[in-house]
């Protein structure tokens, strides 16, 4: 009896202990930010920061509808966002409002 107790002990103590490898091997080595490669600054120049959420979306080309903070629409004519550990296009337009999204920050990229 003994014995069957100790071989199930052994058991779950490998279990938990391959369970903490993959847990550090998914949230620090293959998650590696510096492996992420963004689309160049030529070919998308603006980025745009929801605040509320951390999304980065970036873009070529956009419009801006109004000038108050809080209440400027983004409409963007094809842009890359994040999936996974890549960014991806997207051809078709989006719409960015700052009273759908809350505080969006438009920076062009150098």
């Amino acid at each position: 009896m003994r014995r069957v107790i100790k071989v199930i002990i052994l058991v779950v103590m490998i279990a938990l202990l391959a369970y903490g490898g993959l847990c550090v091997y998914a949230n620090c080595i293959a998650t590696d930010p510096s492996r992420l490669e963004m689309p160049t600054a030529e070919e998308a120049p603006y980025s745009f920061l929801v605040e509320n959420t951390g999304t980065l979306i970036l873009s070529d080309e956009y419009e801006k509808f109004g000038d108050t903070g809080g209440s400027c629409t983004y409409i963007l004519h094809g842009y890359w966002e994040l999936i996974g550990m890549e960014f991806k296009y997207r051809e078709n337009d989006i719409v960015l409002s700052e009273q759908v999204f809350g505080e969006i920050t438009v920076k062009r990229r150098q």
